[in-house]
């Protein structure tokens, strides 16, 4: 299923995490995530000060299209795939030796009611975190 940027489902955003409101643990200091979500491709660039006062960055990448091999971090390809499940995007990613592979699943929504961006792991390793992030401002388009 193919998003447009006027679609309510849309992530497209610069959000601030909501600490009170998540269960990260260990939680960073703070994070901020920038998405540009355009038809089936999707950027996150997130900043943030981690727990031990530490800075990062890092860049995400998908097609939600379901296909494999479409996602990558900092550049680097993972194994998984992202896809749309009703309203919800589902990143599925694994990690760990080829014979021994961990499947996690992250649930990304917007809950447009109170303008929030949820990230949730709900059926694997990480089940319970949840990320709950206020929309700080639209994104600007992609330059290509």
């Amino acid at each position: 299923m193919s998003r447009r940027a006027d679609d309510p489902d849309n992530l497209s955003g610069r959000w601030q995490l909501d600490l009170s409101r998540s269960t990260v643990s260990p939680p960073p200091q703070e994070l901020t995530i920038t998405i540009h979500h355009e038809g089936q491709m999707l950027h996150a660039d997130m900043a943030g000060v981690a727990n031990d006062g530490s800075p990062f960055v890092q860049r995400f990448e998908t097609q939600t299209d379901g296909s494999e091999g479409s996602s990558f971090l900092d550049g680097t390809a993972l194994i998984g795939r992202s896809y749309w499940a009703d309203r919800e995007l589902v990143i599925e990613t694994q990690f760990g030796a080829p014979d021994d592979l961990t499947t996690f699943r992250d649930h990304w929504s917007i809950d447009a009611g109170e303008g929030l961006l949820i990230m949730e792991h709900r059926d694997d390793p990480l089940a319970g975190t949840r990320s709950v992030f206020t929309r700080l401002s639209e994104a600007t388009p992609l330059r290509r």
